[in-house]
């Protein structure tokens, strides 16, 4: 029985790796033809938004920026 269950869990292994492999080569084929695929954004209720606050965070040894929402721990509004 646990021998079975190796060779499913292989097999389901291999499938998993296989459509990984078979998205990022259409990924890289569409980027090497300048079709890029556009990045993809999080719906979020604005609710939410309001309950949080952007924050500006550096990266690249302060070379770039890149901007996040991060739960407001400030009640006081």
């Amino acid at each position: 029985m646990d021998k079975e269950r190796a060779i499913e869990r292989a097999k389901e292994t291999a499938q998993s790796l296989t459509t990984y492999l078979e998205a990022q080569l259409c990924e890289r084929s569409a980027t090497q033809h300048g079709k890029a695929r556009l990045p993809e954004a999080d719906v979020i209720d604005i609710a939410v938004v309001r309950a949080r606050r952007l924050v500006r965070r550096p990266y690249a040894h302060g070379l770039l920026q890149g901007y996040s929402l991060v739960e407001d721990d400030w009640t006081g509004r």
